[in-house]
């Protein structure tokens, strides 16, 4: 795996919450979701109730862009992502077992409520990190190399 994509998976699984931005018939709408990082699917699994507007709207329209912000912000040290993906229940997922499971090891509470598992397939991510020089740029896509643009 190389540096770059390493730094960004780092910096997912060490967060848990992202901003989740849906649009239906030009209106969009974003929301925040506790979420668990799926390394190995690069996905991320989070739980909302049906009957939501962001669960209606990714019925109707389950391509999304999101974006991912540090526990805490520093001036200077400007660190965030910036993804697009796909959003499917999880259980039409090829490994709902295995990945309901991380949900749930890092959520325990939240099988006390109601609600679906979420998968969002990561399609591309923009990772800013002034920490590693400013406008330094990340850039990961599922189809391709990862690559590190200044």
């Amino acid at each position: 795996m190389e540096k770059t994509d390493t730094a960004i998976w780092d910096f997912i699984a060490n967060t848990d919450v992202f901003t989740l931005a849906t649009c239906h018939r030009g209106k969009p709408y974003c929301c925040s979701c506790f979420y668990t990082f799926d390394r190995e699917g690069k996905r991320l699994i989070f739980k909302s109730e049906t009957g939501t507007r962001h669960v209606t709207e990714l019925l109707l329209q389950p391509q999304i862009a999101g974006s991912i912000l540090p526990k805490s912000l520093a001036i200077g040290k400007v660190k965030g992502i910036q993804f697009t993906g796909q959003a499917l229940p999880l259980q039409e997922t090829e490994d709902y077992d295995r990945t309901k499971k991380l949900y749930y090891k890092q959520f325990p509470i939240a099988l006390t409520m109601g609600g679906q598992l979420w998968a969002v397939e990561l399609e591309t991510i923009k990772m800013t990190d002034h920490t590693l020089g400013f406008g330094n740029k990340l850039r990961w896509e599922r189809a391709q190399l990862s690559t590190k643009m200044n």
